[in-house]
């Protein structure tokens, strides 16, 4: 068996005969020689050896022993020569021109690149002249193109693709040919000179010089907000503007002749030429932008993930909507914040969370509390629950979040404590956690156009502009929307792209619930369970609660404790004090309670007597306290300035009735008891006297009847006046 074969390539490492060889004959047996061909470092050295029109091959013969000794002595290499891309093209991929040169050094090469025919004329003559003589005369060509085509065939290698013409050659790739001013402008003739009209100023090229300049400046001054217009107006500025007059209007440069600046189309082509495309096109976009919206995607968010459940990734989102409060319906209340946790491997979405605060940890965390409890989250936030993924989502084995949710403190701590492993998604790169940003834009997109005052954020025209005060939908009501979208994207979005052959075989639908449970069904899963206090201690907020002798209360909201308890009898004869509860953002309707000394979560319900609903949630009412307390001080002013007016008035009256009362005493009217002054007053027909006149039983007769007490007082005031009477009189004395 022959160890070298035919058109194969070695490199022999040694010796006089050092150089890369072709074989162009292979050994048949072991008295056989091998024949190879040199191949130089460049074609173009085959061509500098010609003599008399007729270049010299350089040929060696190698006995099959020799070969073998060569190889066991690591003095061969078999080494391998990749054509260009357009030598292995075929005849058929070939047209016009091209294809007519193909065929015809085709016909010149049919014996030269025949195994058969070569291997017997190098055997029986030692040299191929005899083939090159039959070409020429067949052909009617030159031997000196017979020649050149063989040296091709023993260069690129003996195949028909290394006859095709090579016009990618042409121009000299590479080699760079800059102007200088003892050499025409190379280009298109300018219009009057193609008219006959000698130019005025002619146009100057690029020199080496000037392509240095304009390739510094325009790199170090990137600037991706200016287009390229204002970029070139600064070169010429720069570079080709040095005189300027000073006058007294101010500074005025002086403007460079007619052709004696480049253009901006030479600019743009000498950019083009030295700079690669990709470099240009990031010169286009600010460093951030290019590697989060811009750089090339390597693979797919599912990769080296082993099943469900092992990596979720949450993200948060503005809502483009604009919501109403559930307090007074005419309050607009701005844009929600929803927080959407996606599991990886079967893109279902495993919960959500709509807020009105964050994006924060405090807010990202209660969506997981929503995935671990989903029948108490839909009860609160008063939706039905329907289960879509079978088994329900549990604690994932790897969470992955943004820089802000992984960095805070209580993000650690959550993880510590309940047993699940933080992932970072680097800042700017939200393509590594693309498929629950996908999931925030089709939710978006979903709304829009469905519910008054959705926005559509893509759009910049005017007519797609939204009006805040086209919102309808409370949170209530876009966590019921939310909620419903997120069940039919479970069950019915198409998910054909990630499913295997296997997957197909099973029969199972291309949706994210059935990829759920196909991944658990194949033992691919996982979860991990929690207790009901340790997610209410480490997923829900904290807050604290005061418990007085009327009460527990929370947001100046008064709860209840399901059963009796001393809590009140405490705080009414002890003093009061604090507790620290876990609420849920969606609903003031129940707060938790941890005692220290027992493992079970006490559930602590708004009282009937609190000042809000149970469904409004508590971030709704802490606004609308806020706006009552920001309009008492008006209250108070307006108290005050009526308690100033009253004060006023009743100085006046005071005033009035003393002046009154000294008009009086100036008179000398008969001493009434309070009887009979009590008597004048009910029949004011009467005189002073006529009532003094008449006897003290006619006057309680006519009085009407008294009792005890009415006599008692009478008595009374009679003493009183009959002291101030005897106090009057010794003053006067």
């Amino acid at each position: 068996m022959a160890i070298l074969m035919f058109n194969q390539t070695i490199e022999i490492v040694t010796g006089e005969n050092k150089g890369m060889w072709r074989v162009v004959r292979s050994a048949t047996s072991k008295r056989d020689f091998n024949v190879l061909v040199y191949i130089p470092e460049s074609i173009t050295q085959w061509k500098k050896q010609r003599e008399s029109q007729q270049p010299k091959l350089k040929w060696l013969w190698l006995s099959p022993d020799e070969v073998k000794g060569s190889i066991l002595g690591e003095e061969i290499k078999f080494i391998a020569l990749n054509p260009h891309p357009e030598l292995r093209k075929s005849g058929s991929e070939l047209s016009g021109r091209h294809k007519e040169i193909r065929d015809k050094r085709e016909k010149i090469t049919q014996r030269l690149i025949n195994p058969r025919e070569l291997s017997a004329t190098l055997s029986n003559r030692g040299t191929i002249y005899v083939l090159i003589r039959e070409a020429f005369h067949r052909c009617k060509v030159s031997k000196k193109h017979v020649y050149e085509l063989f040296y091709r065939l023993c260069w690129y290698g003996f195949e028909l693709g290394s006859l095709n013409p090579q016009y990618y050659n042409s121009g000299a790739p590479g080699v760079s040919r800059p102007w200088n001013e003892s050499r025409p402008k190379v280009g298109a003739k300018p219009l009057e000179v193609k008219l006959g009209v000698a130019a005025k100023d002619s146009q100057i090229g690029i020199t080496s010089e000037t392509e240095k300049k304009l390739l510094h400046f325009f790199k170090s001054n990137k600037d991706p907000s200016k287009a390229f217009e204002d970029h070139y107006d600064n070169f010429i500025k720069a570079k080709y503007i040095s005189q300027y007059v000073q006058t007294d209007n101010g500074r005025h440069p002086i403007d460079p002749p007619k052709g004696s600046f480049p253009t901006k189309r030479q600019v743009r082509y000498a950019l083009k030429k030295n700079i690669p495309a990709m470099e240009r096109l990031a010169m286009k976009f600010y460093r951030k932008d290019w590697i989060r919206n811009r750089r090339g995607l390597k693979g797919h968010s599912w990769e080296k993930i082993a099943g469900p459940g092992h990596r979720y990734m949450i993200d948060a989102t503005i809502g483009d909507i604009y919501l109403q409060s559930q307090i007074n319906p005419s309050w607009s209340i701005g844009r929600p914040i929803i927080y959407f946790i996606v599991d990886t491997w079967s893109t279902a979405i495993v919960a959500f969370h709509v807020c009105l605060s964050g994006p924060s940890w405090d807010t990202a965390k209660v969506a997981l509390f929503n995935m671990l409890h989903p029948k108490l989250a839909a009860e609160l936030w008063g939706v039905k629950f329907e289960q879509c993924l079978f088994p329900l989502p549990q604690l994932p084995y790897e969470l992955m979040s943004d820089r802000g949710e992984h960095l805070s403190g209580r993000a650690a701590e959550s993880a510590k404590e309940l047993g699940y492993n933080q992932l970072l998604n680097p800042a700017y790169e939200p393509d590594k956690k693309g498929l629950v940003e996908v999931v925030n834009r089709i939710a978006k997109n979903k709304q829009y156009g469905l519910i008054p005052g959705a926005i559509d954020a893509r759009r910049k025209e005017v007519e797609a502009r939204t009006n805040p005060k086209d919102g309808v939908l409370t949170i209530r009501h876009y966590y019921k929307f939310i909620h419903d979208w997120v069940n039919d994207y479970n069950l019915h979005a198409d998910k054909s792209h990630r499913l295997d052959s296997e997957m197909i075989a099973s029969g199972i639908k291309p949706t994210p619930a059935e990829l759920w449970k196909y991944g658990f069904d194949e033992m691919m899963g996982y979860g991990k369970e929690t207790s009901f206090p340790k997610a209410v201690m480490h997923l829900l907020p904290r807050v604290t609660a005061a418990v007085n002798r009327k009460g527990i209360y929370i947001w100046e909201l008064e709860y209840r404790y399901p059963e009796e308890n001393d809590w009140t009898t405490i705080a009414r004869n002890i003093g009061a004090f604090e507790i620290d509860v876990h609420y849920y953002p969606g609903a003031a309707e129940l707060v938790f309670y941890c005692p220290p000394q027992s493992s079970d979560v006490v559930t602590l319900t708004l009282s009937p007597h609190a000042r809000t609903a149970p469904h409004i949630i508590p971030l709704e009412w802490l606004d609308a306290l806020i706006y009552s307390k920001a309009s008492s001080g008006d209250l108070k002013y307006l108290a005050f300035i009526a308690r100033l007016r009253r004060s006023v008035r009743t100085d006046d009256l005071v005033k009035q009735a003393r002046d009154e009362k000294k008009a009086a005493e100036l008179y000398q009217y008969p001493s009434l008891t309070a009887t009979e002054a009590r008597f004048l007053e009910k029949e004011p027909h009467l005189s002073v006297v006529q009532v003094t006149n008449l006897e003290e039983s006619d006057v309680i007769r006519n009085d009407g009847e008294k009792d005890s007490y009415e006599t008692a007082y009478d008595d009374l005031m009679n003493e009183v006046f009959k002291g101030d009477l005897e106090l009057a009189g010794a003053n006067n004395d």
